[in-house]
């Protein structure tokens, strides 16, 4: 009986390329810090958008209520955290929630286990805007740095980084900036659920790669960016998909 050496010399003489044979075909499975990882960077992006819209609905660390609500979390040996939440109003509340959900995150992807809670409120003061700064000069810079955060954890992890998604500052998160696809580029390696113009100048979202998205109207598209405005579920409208790929 051949050999498999005595087989893939006879497929060489006939010009067969043997470099791949042999070889698995199988997807690596995903490593346990990879896991985590997809899951450290959705919560960052999930943080990242209440804290946007909260911010849109008029939150400003910098007022007086907010500053006032500071000063008592600031307080020694934990300060006065529930005198703080009477005091902020419902967008602050949000907004202050999705503060702390970004820093946990962010230190579990650093550290690999949960942090203390004086840590994620210190990680706050790093990577949000605080009362005694100016929130239009220092945002861009902080939101800068929490987006380079986020792909440092999209990218650790590997082969699940299309699920992590977009963050809410990139192109393709929303239906008012989407990637430019028209040159007809595969959607296979773009992140799950991010919009693109395809060639014929349609918005489709990709929910399925390269097997065939759903077409947004331009009546869609204005009834989504309302609905995100308004911090609306996209789905209460009940989008109606007209054409997949």
């Amino acid at each position: 009986m051949p050999t498999k050496a005595d087989v893939l010399a006879i497929l060489a003489r006939r010009g067969v390329d043997i470099g791949a044979l042999g070889q698995s075909t199988t997807a690596a499975k995903p490593t346990e810090d990879q896991g985590k990882n997809l899951g450290y960077a959705k919560d960052m992006a999930g943080a990242e958008q209440s804290y946007q819209r909260a911010v849109q609905e008029g939150y400003n660390p910098a007022s007086i209520r907010n500053s006032t609500a500071a000063v008592f979390e600031g307080l020694p040996f934990g300060g006065l955290d529930g005198l703080g939440a009477l005091v902020r109003d419902p967008v602050s509340d949000r907004a202050r929630q999705a503060e702390l959900q970004w820093s946990d995150a962010r230190l579990k992807a650093v550290s690999g286990a949960a942090s203390p809670e004086s840590e994620v409120k210190r990680g706050v003061k790093t990577y949000f805007s605080r009362p005694n700064e100016q929130f239009a000069d220092i945002e861009p810079q902080k939101a800068a740095a929490r987006r380079t955060a986020f792909e440092s954890s999209r990218i650790r992890s590997g082969p699940l980084q299309t699920q992590a998604g977009l963050y809410p500052s990139e192109q393709g998160a929303s239906l008012d900036n989407p990637l430019d696809l028209s040159d007809g580029r595969s959607r296979s390696d773009l992140a799950i659920g991010a919009y693109y113009r395809d060639p014929q100048g349609n918005i489709r979202r990709n929910d399925n790669g390269d097997r065939g998205n759903p077409i947004f109207t331009p009546a869609q598209k204005k009834a989504a960016a309302n609905a995100q405005l308004k911090a609306k579920s996209a789905a209460k409208g009940g989008f109606k998909l007209l054409g997949y790929e």
